[in-house]
């Protein structure tokens, strides 16, 4: 998600059996907001966590174990937030990734957004406390957590992105069953066709 909302990445089509009301085809950009000390109303964030304990060579991902453990992190920070009130009218969606914008394999990590009225540095620290003194994770550095707010230009796509390529409908809320599925859907389909096209890009560069 780094790439497609620090760099605009525009996701564009519409997937096979789906209208345009599910996947809009104008141009999207999301860009970091600036925020006041005090909100009055309810701004989006988006938290990504890349898992520190992990080999250069990815053999863990192999690891049913170490994905377990990755998974229950994930789970249980949602869960923590959740108690803290932090999710404006408890709505949210989240997902874990292994793939990178090239359908590379990656280091495992996961992304979250929901809308917020609460300090950002406060709910920040917060999170960095959580997954370093639980957990014993890095929290360092935006490589390993990124936590921002975010100017939306499209609910749709904000909501979407995070579950474009596995899907656990328990690690959302705030939406029905049905609809959770056709996001997802437009995400994966979305997802797979950017992926195409950075392939095709680097196959052309190692012609050129």
């Amino acid at each position: 998600m780094e790439e497609y909302f620090q760099n605009g990445i525009s996701w564009n089509g519409v997937p096979s059996g789906h209208t345009e009301e599910c996947f809009p085809t104008e141009s999207v950009q999301l860009q970091v907001a600036e925020l006041p000390d005090r909100l009055t109303e309810p701004v989006a964030y988006h938290l990504r966590f890349t898992f520190s304990d992990q080999d250069k060579e990815l053999n863990c991902l192999q690891d049913k174990q170490f994905i377990a453990r990755c998974k229950a992190i994930h789970r249980n920070l949602i869960q923590e937030l959740r108690k803290l009130d932090y999710m404006y009218q408890d709505r949210y969606t989240s997902g874990f990734e292994t793939k990178n914008k090239k359908g590379e394999t990656t280091r495992a990590h996961f992304h979250l957004v929901y809308y917020s009225v609460k300090n950002s540095d406060s709910m920040r620290r917060k999170i960095k406390r959580y997954l370093a003194d639980t957990y014993d994770q890095e929290v360092n550095g935006n490589k390993a957590l990124m936590f921002k707010p975010q100017i939306v230009r499209s609910k749709t796509e904000l909501w979407r992105y995070p579950i474009k390529q596995h899907f656990d409908p328990s690690l959302c809320n705030g939406f029905a069953s049905d609809e959770l599925k056709i996001m997802h859907e437009c995400a994966k389909e979305s997802y797979l066709k950017t992926v195409q096209i950075n392939q095709a890009k680097a196959d052309k560069a190692d012609d050129s």
